[in-house]
Protein backbone atom coordinates (compact mmCIF):
# COMPACT_ATOMS: atom_id res chain seq x y z
CA UNK A 1 0.00 0.00 0.00
CA UNK A 2 1.48 3.32 -1.10
CA UNK A 3 0.29 5.24 1.96
CA UNK A 4 1.89 2.93 4.52
CA UNK A 5 5.10 2.77 2.50
CA UNK A 6 5.43 6.59 2.63
CA UNK A 7 4.39 7.38 6.18
CA UNK A 8 5.17 5.87 9.56
CA UNK A 9 1.51 5.54 10.57
CA UNK A 10 -0.80 2.71 9.61
CA UNK A 11 -3.25 3.73 6.88
CA UNK A 12 -6.52 5.20 8.13
CA UNK A 13 -9.31 2.57 8.45
CA UNK A 14 -11.30 4.28 5.69
CA UNK A 15 -8.32 3.97 3.34
CA UNK A 16 -7.78 0.33 4.31
CA UNK A 17 -11.46 -0.41 3.64
CA UNK A 18 -11.45 1.36 0.27
CA UNK A 19 -13.91 4.05 1.40
CA UNK A 20 -12.44 6.99 -0.49
CA UNK A 21 -13.93 10.44 -0.25
CA UNK A 22 -12.42 13.81 -1.05
CA UNK A 23 -9.55 11.96 -2.70
CA UNK A 24 -9.14 13.99 -5.86
CA UNK A 25 -5.44 14.43 -6.63
CA UNK A 26 -4.44 12.42 -3.54
CA UNK A 27 -1.68 10.75 -5.59
CA UNK A 28 -0.28 14.22 -6.41
CA UNK A 29 -0.20 15.04 -2.70
CA UNK A 30 1.64 11.79 -1.95
CA UNK A 31 4.12 12.59 -4.74
CA UNK A 32 4.80 16.00 -3.17
CA UNK A 33 5.17 14.40 0.25
CA UNK A 34 7.60 11.81 -1.10
CA UNK A 35 9.70 14.56 -2.74
CA UNK A 36 9.64 16.72 0.40
CA UNK A 37 7.76 19.51 -1.41
CA UNK A 38 5.46 21.73 0.67
CA UNK A 39 1.68 21.53 0.58
CA UNK A 40 -1.22 22.08 2.94
CA UNK A 41 -4.62 20.57 3.58
CA UNK A 42 -7.81 22.55 3.11
CA UNK A 43 -11.32 21.65 4.14
CA UNK A 44 -14.34 23.48 5.44
CA UNK A 45 -17.80 23.54 6.82
CA UNK A 46 -20.93 25.46 5.99
CA UNK A 47 -22.70 25.59 9.34
CA UNK A 48 -26.30 24.56 8.82
CA UNK A 49 -26.99 23.37 12.38
CA UNK A 50 -25.79 24.25 15.88
CA UNK A 51 -23.84 21.01 16.29
CA UNK A 52 -22.11 18.48 14.07
CA UNK A 53 -23.37 14.92 13.75
CA UNK A 54 -21.20 11.93 12.93
CA UNK A 55 -21.65 12.39 9.17
CA UNK A 56 -20.31 15.94 9.47
CA UNK A 57 -17.40 14.81 11.65
CA UNK A 58 -16.11 11.87 9.57
CA UNK A 59 -14.28 14.08 7.04
CA UNK A 60 -12.70 15.99 9.92
CA UNK A 61 -11.53 12.75 11.57
CA UNK A 62 -9.93 11.72 8.28
CA UNK A 63 -8.37 15.17 7.84
CA UNK A 64 -6.92 14.94 11.36
CA UNK A 65 -5.34 11.63 10.40
CA UNK A 66 -3.82 13.22 7.27
CA UNK A 67 -2.51 16.20 9.22
CA UNK A 68 -0.82 13.88 11.73
CA UNK A 69 0.47 11.40 9.17
CA UNK A 70 1.84 14.01 6.76
CA UNK A 71 2.73 16.66 9.38
CA UNK A 72 1.35 19.56 7.34
CA UNK A 73 -0.59 22.79 7.92
CA UNK A 74 -4.38 22.70 7.73
CA UNK A 75 -6.76 25.47 6.66
CA UNK A 76 -10.42 25.15 7.69
CA UNK A 77 -12.87 27.58 6.07
CA UNK A 78 -16.15 28.25 7.85
CA UNK A 79 -18.59 29.48 5.20
CA UNK A 80 -20.98 31.41 7.43
CA UNK A 81 -21.66 33.78 4.54
CA UNK A 82 -22.70 30.89 2.30
CA UNK A 83 -25.34 29.71 4.75
CA UNK A 84 -26.66 33.25 5.07
CA UNK A 85 -27.03 33.41 1.27
CA UNK A 86 -28.55 29.94 0.76
CA UNK A 87 -30.65 29.48 3.90
CA UNK A 88 -33.32 31.55 5.57
CA UNK A 89 -30.95 32.78 8.29
CA UNK A 90 -29.93 36.11 9.67
CA UNK A 91 -26.24 37.02 9.73
CA UNK A 92 -26.34 36.68 13.53
CA UNK A 93 -27.85 33.16 13.36
CA UNK A 94 -25.23 32.08 10.86
CA UNK A 95 -22.42 33.46 13.03
CA UNK A 96 -23.85 31.75 16.13
CA UNK A 97 -23.99 28.35 14.40
CA UNK A 98 -20.48 28.88 13.06
CA UNK A 99 -19.14 29.50 16.56
CA UNK A 100 -20.74 26.29 17.84
CA UNK A 101 -19.48 24.30 14.85
CA UNK A 102 -15.94 25.57 15.41
CA UNK A 103 -16.07 24.20 18.96
CA UNK A 104 -17.05 20.78 17.60
CA UNK A 105 -14.26 20.91 15.01
CA UNK A 106 -11.66 21.88 17.60
CA UNK A 107 -12.75 18.89 19.71
CA UNK A 108 -11.51 16.58 16.94
CA UNK A 109 -8.00 17.38 18.15
CA UNK A 110 -6.19 19.08 15.28
CA UNK A 111 -2.67 20.33 15.92
CA UNK A 112 -3.31 23.93 17.07
CA UNK A 113 0.17 25.00 15.93
CA UNK A 114 -0.59 23.91 12.36
CA UNK A 115 -4.31 24.65 12.04
CA UNK A 116 -5.96 27.88 10.93
CA UNK A 117 -9.75 28.06 11.20
CA UNK A 118 -11.37 31.14 9.72
CA UNK A 119 -14.87 32.51 9.20
CA UNK A 120 -15.64 34.15 5.88
CA UNK A 121 -17.50 37.00 7.61
CA UNK A 122 -14.35 37.83 9.57
CA UNK A 123 -11.48 36.97 7.24
CA UNK A 124 -11.24 38.89 4.00
CA UNK A 125 -7.69 40.17 3.72
CA UNK A 126 -6.40 41.75 0.53
CA UNK A 127 -4.53 38.66 -0.79
CA UNK A 128 -7.59 36.45 -0.19
CA UNK A 129 -9.81 38.93 -2.02
CA UNK A 130 -7.32 39.21 -4.90
CA UNK A 131 -7.61 35.45 -5.45
CA UNK A 132 -11.41 35.68 -5.39
CA UNK A 133 -11.38 38.44 -8.02
CA UNK A 134 -9.00 36.48 -10.25
CA UNK A 135 -11.30 33.44 -10.07
CA UNK A 136 -14.28 35.68 -10.90
CA UNK A 137 -12.41 36.98 -13.93
CA UNK A 138 -11.56 33.59 -15.40
CA UNK A 139 -14.71 31.55 -14.64
CA UNK A 140 -17.58 32.47 -16.90
CA UNK A 141 -21.21 32.71 -15.86
CA UNK A 142 -22.01 29.83 -18.21
CA UNK A 143 -19.34 27.65 -16.55
CA UNK A 144 -20.70 28.44 -13.09
CA UNK A 145 -24.29 27.72 -14.19
CA UNK A 146 -23.33 24.39 -15.73
CA UNK A 147 -21.33 23.32 -12.67
CA UNK A 148 -23.67 24.54 -9.93
CA UNK A 149 -27.04 24.63 -11.68
CA UNK A 150 -27.76 28.27 -10.94
CA UNK A 151 -30.96 29.66 -12.44
CA UNK A 152 -31.99 33.22 -13.24
CA UNK A 153 -33.94 33.58 -9.99
CA UNK A 154 -30.89 32.77 -7.82
CA UNK A 155 -29.23 35.66 -6.03
CA UNK A 156 -25.99 36.95 -7.47
CA UNK A 157 -24.38 35.96 -4.16
CA UNK A 158 -24.92 32.31 -5.05
CA UNK A 159 -23.24 32.78 -8.41
CA UNK A 160 -20.31 34.63 -6.84
CA UNK A 161 -19.81 32.31 -3.89
CA UNK A 162 -17.83 29.45 -5.51
CA UNK A 163 -14.85 31.79 -5.91
CA UNK A 164 -14.87 32.40 -2.15
CA UNK A 165 -14.68 28.64 -1.56
CA UNK A 166 -11.94 28.24 -4.18
CA UNK A 167 -9.67 31.06 -2.94
CA UNK A 168 -8.34 29.07 0.06
CA UNK A 169 -6.85 26.55 -2.39
CA UNK A 170 -4.11 29.10 -3.01
CA UNK A 171 -1.49 29.55 -0.30
CA UNK A 172 -1.21 33.22 -1.31
CA UNK A 173 -4.62 33.73 0.37
CA UNK A 174 -2.83 33.28 3.71
CA UNK A 175 0.32 35.42 3.66
CA UNK A 176 0.50 35.42 7.47
CA UNK A 177 0.91 31.63 7.35
CA UNK A 178 2.74 30.87 4.10
CA UNK A 179 4.67 34.13 3.45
Amino acid sequence: DIVTSLIAMKAHPMLRRGMFFAHRDFALILDRYEKGEPFFLYTGRGPSSRSLHLGHLLPFFFTKYLQEALDVPLIIQMTDDEKFIWKDLTVEESKRMTKENIKDIISVGFNPEKTFIFRDFEYMCAPFYENIVQIWKYVTGNQARSIFGFIGEDSMGKAAFPAIEAAPCFSSSFPHIFN
